[in-house]
């Protein structure tokens, strides 16, 4: 499970997609917290992440025991 943290406050004129998700990640937050939070897919907010990641607007890092494992409950990767 991936974390992700604001590492600046959003700004005028930020797409507001953009701005909810720098105020959501004030504390470190799972990407899946983020979707559910702005009722978007996982694959948009990661496209969205992608965008502030560039701009160095947030930060990104594994969660605690993040290794990679397959999750019993889904069968999937839990990345």
């Amino acid at each position: 499970m991936t974390l992700v943290v604001a590492e600046c406050d959003s700004v005028p004129g930020m797409q507001s997609e953009h701005a909810a998700i720098l105020r959501l990640t004030e504390r470190p937050t799972a990407v899946v917290e983020i979707a559910a939070e702005l009722g978007l897919p996982v694959g948009i907010v990661r496209i969205l992440l992608s965008d502030l990641l560039a701009a160095g607007r947030v930060s990104a890092r594994p969660g605690c025991g993040t290794s990679g494992r397959t999750s019993p409950t889904t069968g999937r990767c839990c990345r």
